[in-house]
């Protein structure tokens, strides 16, 4: 990003131009209008005189003022086109980050309630449940069965699994669809409800 450092020394030395020519304005319309008053006196007290010694002055000195002036826009204008800079910058990584939003590449901005999901176990994975017959942590929470009619809810072997727009609940377990939900009550169903059944 730039940082206009030549044009702020620029602005320096014309700044302090503009003000040292204000203040030699100032100092020739003070003379200007002392030598005017002697003029004047010996011209048969005319203020002709006085006008004509303090006029240079008053010109140096607005000559000095407008590069003040000017001196001044073109500090704001760097300044703005700094600022200009870092907020197109900033601008910039914010839509490089939404961009990977959108392909994946980054969670969500705006945080979302967290939800557990499960896929039902392959292979090797299967094997190694299925000898340890014990429950993921995932599995160990305790689906609810509905008591209540609802429309959105169908049950599968004595649990109840709750339709949704973003998928399909077990209790509180998040499923794509419904029938991750059925493999899931299917597969892990507690031992002592398995020798109920039998």
């Amino acid at each position: 990003m730039h940082e206009y450092r030549l044009a702020r020394t620029l602005f320096g030395f014309a700044e302090f131009g503009g003000w040292a020519t204000v203040i030699s304005g100032v100092l020739i319309f003070i003379v200007g209008i002392g030598i005017g008053g002697n003029m004047g006196s010996s011209l048969g007290g005319s203020t002709f005189g006085v006008y004509v010694g303090a006029f240079p002055g008053l010109i140096v000195t607005i000559v000095g003022l407008i590069m003040v002036l000017f001196v001044q826009i073109g500090r704001a204008t760097v300044d703005t086109a700094q600022m200009t800079g870092k907020l197109l910058q900033n601008s910039n990584k914010e839509l490089k980050i939404l961009k990977a939003k959108d392909r994946g590449g980054v969670e969500s901005l705006q945080p979302r309630k967290q939800m557990q999901s499960w896929s039902p176990p392959t292979g090797r994975e299967k094997s190694a449940a299925e000898q340890k017959d014990t429950m993921p942590a995932i599995g160990r929470v305790e689906p609810t069965i509905s008591t209540d009619p609802n429309p959105n809810s169908l049950m599968h072997n004595g649990k109840s699994i709750r339709m949704a727009e973003d998928g399909a609940f077990v209790g509180m377990l998040h499923f794509e669809d419904v029938e991750g939900a059925k493999q899931f009550i299917d597969q892990k169903l507690i031992p002592s409800e398995r020798l109920a059944e039998r």
